[in-house]
């Protein structure tokens, strides 16, 4: 969707997920307003060393200007700890389904 073709009426937000620094400048580039990053807990799709936990989060996301949401691995016993991390929003579909 190319820009110009956008109404300035319109409010579009655009929602984007990233993994590491690079795919966050990919989706900068395509002016996404709210970036996802993931995954900042241990869950069944990523390996333990692909783990973000809460201070590589925010060293990551520590220059970012948008708004940020953590995914991955969020549960009851960690909810917690999101308090302490840059995010805006969290993404908790395994707390929904349990």
């Amino acid at each position: 969707m190319e820009k110009n073709n956008i109404k300035k009426s319109t409010r579009l937000e655009v929602v984007g997920s990233a993994h590491n620094q690079r795919e966050y400048y990919i989706k900068k580039k395509q002016n996404c307003t709210t970036i996802m990053l993931s995954p900042i807990f241990y869950n069944n799709k990523y390996s333990r060393n692909k783990i973000l936990y809460v201070n590589k989060f925010n060293l990551i996301t520590l220059a970012w200007k948008c708004n940020i949401c953590a995914l991955g691995g969020i549960t009851s016993k960690n909810l917690k700890l999101i308090n302490l991390t840059r995010c805006n929003s969290i993404g908790i579909k395994s707390l929904i389904n349990n």
